[in-house]
């Protein structure tokens, strides 16, 4: 049977085998530190990712009209929400959909975003602008970003025809 053999240094450290097997411990602990540290930083890359996607389904699903769908994407954290009325959103058209300004918190949970809008009544014509804060969240069971702000307020400036 093999005898380890260990050497005290000056400094009255122990060399030998046992520091070897320490050495191996300690490289061992920062490879996992660093594989779990790149695995999370992954994840929230994938969640930013998934954040862009999302926010630009919902954008196309407002420039194309699609109110009912756009809809699907609120949920709040508190549970589900009341489906609106979109027939009175049927004579909005959007020209312009533009992201101003996203932050995202460090756990790529939440994100905020400042948009800005430009969209008209088909019966009015006039384009107007509208900027709205919207707060995005991550759901961890589905994998999947649900926006808590309300559907913008485009009706605001018009009267419902009658």
């Amino acid at each position: 049977m093999p005898v380890a053999t260990h050497t005290i240094g000056a400094a009255g450290s122990i060399t030998g085998a046992s520091c070897a097997a320490r050495l191996r411990r300690l490289v061992a602990a920062a490879s996992v530190a660093l594989a779990l540290a790149g695995c999370a930083e992954m994840e929230a890359k994938e969640r930013a990712s998934s954040l862009e996607t999302s926010s630009n389904a919902y954008a196309a699903a407002l420039r194309w009209g699609q109110y009912q769908e756009a809809a699907r994407f609120r949920l709040s954290r508190s549970g589900p929400v009341t489906m609106p009325d979109v027939e009175p959103l049927e004579h909005i058209k959007l020209t312009s959909y533009e992201v101003t300004d996203q932050t995202m918190n460090a756990d790529a949970t939440e994100a905020r975003m400042e948009v800005v809008i430009d969209y008209y009544h088909d019966d009015i014509g006039r384009v107007d602008t509208l900027k709205q804060s919207q707060v995005w969240w991550y759901e961890p069971t589905q994998k999947q970003w649900f926006l808590e702000t309300e559907l913008p307020p485009f009706l605001r400036h018009y009267t419902r025809r009658r």
